[in-house]
């Protein structure tokens, strides 16, 4: 261990024993968790997966938690790291702030952080804040906006003066200096020495950290016509435009609640989803977004749902978005809003129920790049066809994950009626043409990469239906669907990675798409069934779940009672000498056969 190495370790255990000998872990996770008293410890509901029994429990003797359902626990520390997305230096400096503690001295950490920027934000929070209580022009342009107060608090919406220096004035009689209040984005030299306010007769959003710290601002004019409604704070010691995603600090836990994220691409699209009760929302403030962004959200979820304006420059965004998602390992959905609104549009005139049954369908990107080539162009010709495939190169390339790469090209040979085989050779062809360094094509032609054929088995010669159930399963996760689906499959009429599937989902009600892969984390073939399902194209046609489930039912008993009943016509043939001899004990027979395969059909009536 180096000298670096050393200094680092011994800061760690300083701060960590300082955290902990004087926070209280109760306290702590109160704050997040309805926490009860259960004898000598606390219990709840864990906040970190979806479920109905309490099984997350606190020791305040031990001060320690742990949730007996997903395995989670630690300290106070790992608690915060988790429940906020923060790294372990970061969750450490949090409780530090939050508590009053002060950590030893390290300047080579705490350089990165300079309190006095976040005092001068906090103080121009306050003063934009009051400014919109007395600026009639302002509260006008909230109000047409369709923000109420409470919304307008908890955002901390404000408004810049019609004047070149009020904050700076202001900040100066508080007793800030220019060269740091120019230092934090808010003021602008002159060249002849002087200073004005960045900000000037502008609404202004406050951009936060994940510790819900004011970093930034971002000041929109009043006039919808003007050329350039945003201007934004620059990059400062404690902004990174491309680190950071507008509404996270609030946003963050019910992403974990809904493992889901909708992705937007403003400050007001963002705000007017939270005022509808739409609050799993973060904002890019209309750029794509960075691997770095990218990383954060998966902190909290893997599930991220594209929402941008149908426009040009929305479309163009969301592109290069998905191109750095597809590299991480991260398959988005897409939705993009029609007649060109945008989303604070389309829930103001339509509300909440419209567009939540919007998204409950979305489409995933793979549907969205090649419904929006075949609508252009005509795929009944060989060249028709090849144009599709060289476009949806273009965005394939940048999937890493072999097997997910190969799910894709099978969709689209379905999709294009060519043989899969002869696309897979194509794709590889083409990529390696334009010479692309991507580890997934890299290897695709290798024999070990390819799908195995026991795997293809599965999703071919076996019936989509039941891949088609499970998706539903784990896409609902409805207690009561589970259970009329446990009553009805017979697990072992299934091959081994389906039967070991629904047993899992049949064993644990609230099991969703993310802990099923970590459950069989080592079983190969059932992560390749796993990744297959959630590429499953949900049936757009379905009016709702129920009608859904129940037409999937339906099926799936039509198909059982079609192959017993042959079954039985065999065992007939071959006993003919004792149907012949024996009528009375053959229709018995036939009449309990018949009885036993009605019984199966009463469920799928009892909601209808």
């Amino acid at each position: 261990m180096n000298e670096t190495e050393a200094e680092n370790k011994n800061y760690m255990e300083n701060a960590r024993e300082k955290i902990l000998s004087n926070v209280d872990i109760v306290n702590v996770i109160s704050e997040y968790v309805a926490l009860k008293p259960a004898g000598a410890n606390y219990s709840a509901r864990c906040p970190f997966h979806n479920e109905k029994t309490p099984s997350f429990m606190v020791s305040p003797i031990k001060q320690i938690f742990h949730c007996f359902g997903c395995g989670v626990g630690g300290t106070a520390i790992e608690f915060i790291e988790r429940i906020n997305g923060l790294n372990y230096f970061e969750a450490l400096k949090f409780l530090a702030d939050k508590y009053g503690i002060e950590l030893p001295k390290y300047s080579q950490r705490e350089q990165k952080t300079d309190s006095n920027l976040i005092d001068i934000n906090t103080a121009a929070l306050r003063f934009f804040k009051n400014n919109l209580k007395s600026n009639k022009f302002a509260e006008d342009y909230i109000r047409k906006r369709g923000l109420t107060d409470d919304t307008v608090v908890l955002f901390g919406v404000g408004y810049a003066l019609d004047k070149w220096d009020a904050l700076k004035i202001h900040l100066n009689q508080l007793g800030f200096k220019d060269e740091k209040i120019m230092e934090a984005g808010l003021i602008i030299k002159r060249e002849d020495g002087g200073y004005y306010d960045r900000f000037r007769n502008r609404i202004i959003f406050p951009i936060f950290d994940i510790s819900s710290k004011p970093v930034a601002f971002g000041g929109r004019v009043l006039e919808d016509n003007a050329d350039y409604k945003y201007i934004n704070s620059p990059e400062t010691q404690i902004y990174h435009k491309g680190a950071m995603l507008y509404g996270l600090h609030l946003s963050k836990k019910y992403i974990m609640q809904e493992n889901r994220v909708l992705i937007l691409e403003g400050y007001i699209d963002l705000i007017t989803c939270f005022q509808f009760g739409i609050k799993n929302v973060v904002a890019t403030l209309g750029t794509a977004l960075t691997a770095t962004q990218i990383k954060l959200l998966s902190r909290f979820t893997k599930n991220m749902v594209m929402i941008y304006d149908g426009d040009a420059a929305g479309i163009s965004a969301m592109a290069r978005s998905i191109e750095k998602m597809l590299e991480l390992d991260v398959y988005p959905d897409v939705y993009v809003i029609e007649d060109d609104m945008d989303p604070a549009e389309l829930l103001l005139l339509k509300g909440s129920d419209y567009f939540l049954n919007k998204l409950r369908r979305p489409q995933s990107f793979f549907d969205f790049y090649i419904d929006k080539l075949i609508k252009d162009t005509d795929i009944s010709t060989i060249k028709g066809k090849r144009f599709v495939v060289q476009e949806m190169v273009n965005i394939l390339k940048h999937i890493r994950d072999n097997l997910v790469l190969s799910e894709y090209i099978k969709k689209m040979s379905e999709i294009l009626i060519i043989d899969y085989k002869v696309l897979y050779s194509e794709m590889k062809k083409l990529i390696k043409s334009a010479n692309l360094k991507n580890r997934a094509v890299e290897n695709i032609g290798n024999i070990e990469n390819e799908p195995k054929e026991s795997d293809l088995k599965i999703l071919t010669k076996t019936s989509n239906l039941e891949l088609k159930m499970l998706a539903l399963l784990i896409d609902t996760n409805d207690k009561n669907l589970i259970d009329k689906y446990r009553q009805l499959i017979v697990l072992e009429e299934l091959p081994e990675p389906l039967n070991l599937i629904f047993k899992f989902i049949f064993d644990n009600d609230n099991a969703d798409l993310q802990e099923l892969l970590d459950y069989f984390r080592e079983a190969a073939a059932v992560r390749r069934i796993l990744t297959s399902i959630s590429l499953i194209e949900k049936e757009r046609e379905a009016v709702d779940t129920e009608t859904l489930a129940n037409n999937y039912m339906t099926v799936y008993v039509k198909r059982r009672l079609d192959r017993e009943t042959k079954q039985f016509a065999g065992i007939l043939r071959q006993n003919k000498d004792l149907v012949s001899s024996r009528i009375d004990d053959a229709a018995n027979l036939l009449k309990k056969h018949i009885e036993e395969k009605l019984e199966r059909l009463k469920f799928i009536n009892q909601k209808n």
